[in-house]
């Protein structure tokens, strides 16, 4: 019988941002044609990777927290501000939570996608790269 290899880190980051991208593409979806321009950065983007990234995070343990805080190598950027510091567990936490948030946002499509005018044309390019990104992966959700 052959085991399935865990996933590296990276696999998994790739993961997650796939996940997070095919829940961006539901919400581009949604916007109403009447409704452009759209401000996307504010009504949809952020608090889509902040509730997929929430809901990612709460299931790691101290030593997952440190592997992504070491695998996203980009903590001494980080707000101290919103770091919560009430225990070592929260602390780990929401320093993993910011450092994976802060990695997504260096690529270049989170970037772009914070585009402040949202317009149907660049919705409809948005939906195509992110189907090209994804391809037919089906994210998988934890309860």
């Amino acid at each position: 019988m052959q085991h399935e290899k865990k996933k590296t880190i990276d696999g998994q980051f790739q993961d997650l941002k796939k996940t997070i991208l095919r829940t961006i593409m539901d919400r581009l979806k949604q916007i109403k044609d009447d409704d452009f321009p759209f401000d996307f950065n504010s009504d949809g983007l952020h608090d889509t990777v902040h509730e997929e990234i929430d809901s990612w995070a709460c299931d790691l343990d101290r030593n997952d927290c440190i592997r992504w805080i070491d695998y996203c190598d980009n903590e001494r950027f980080m707000d101290e501000g919103v770091i919560d510091r009430s225990s070592l567990e929260r602390t780990l936490i929401t320093m993993a939570y910011e450092c994976v948030s802060m990695k997504l946002f260096d690529d270049d499509l989170f970037q772009e996608l914070q585009d402040y005018e949202m317009t149907e044309e660049k919705r409809d390019t948005f939906i195509g790269r992110i189907k090209d990104f994804t391809g037919d992966f089906k994210p998988e959700r934890i309860d």
